[in-house]
């Protein structure tokens, strides 16, 4: 489950503190042609917040003909400034092998560094990633231990991760409490997919043996 209004709310906060309104106003306004022009001025001064943003702009293709391996170009530039979302970004590229090979190793390493500064996007990957045993050995105890963390920072897809982790006993001590606690969350908390899939979940443990498989 993805969260494109975190990854909004992001990419706004970033380019309000990066300090060049005149690639801000005009983003917002829809003038990514301008927006582009003043991010690449920025970026090609050193300024990790706008290489992380043309990054973005490289990625999505906005302003701009979509291109990995630019974006893979400017979301390292920016990461190797410890700029935690270009260094989630990065992460994800090498997760997807998206203008670069695939390598699961380099996206936990960055996934790891991001989430060290508080970005629990990375750290609910990290989750997923021993969850399945992606890159990893597979570990749930320790899935349910990062997972939980994310949850405690009210993301609706780890709060209903944990709701049926903690109803299945799986990685963490069976708890119908606290899966109905996770449950109410994701389902208050959740777009529609996700709180649909938590009023689901709830009604499952009306059953003798509720168990609901996540992957």
């Amino acid at each position: 489950m993805r969260y494109p209004t975190l990854t909004l709310l992001l990419f706004i906060s970033t380019l309000v503190q990066a300090g060049y309104p005149e690639g801000f106003q005009a983003f917002m306004e829809g003038d990514y042609e301008t927006a582009f022009i003043e991010y690449k001025s920025e970026a090609e001064k050193g300024n990790a917040f706008a290489q992380a943003d043309l990054g973005d702009m490289y990625y999505h293709g906005v302003g701009v003909e979509q291109d990995d391996i630019q974006a893979l170009k400017w979301f390292k530039k920016a990461a190797d400034q410890s700029h935690s979302r270009a260094q989630y970004n990065l992460g994800t590229m090498y997760e997807n092998g998206k203008g670069v090979k695939q390598d699961y190793d380099q996206a936990i390493k960055w996934w790891c560094v991001a989430s060290d500064q508080g970005h629990y996007g990375a750290e609910y990957n990290i989750a997923m990633m021993f969850y399945k045993g992606t890159g990893v050995p597979k570990d749930r105890e320790e899935a349910a231990r990062r997972m939980l963390k994310v949850a405690k920072k009210h993301l609706p897809s780890a709060q209903y991760l944990m709701g049926i982790m903690y109803m299945n006993g799986d990685g963490i001590d069976k708890s119908r409490s606290q899966a109905e606690f996770w449950l109410k969350k994701a389902y208050k908390n959740g777009d529609n997919e996700i709180s649909n899939a938590a009023k689901k979940a709830r009604e499952e443990m009306n059953y003798k043996n509720p168990r609901i498989k996540l992957f």
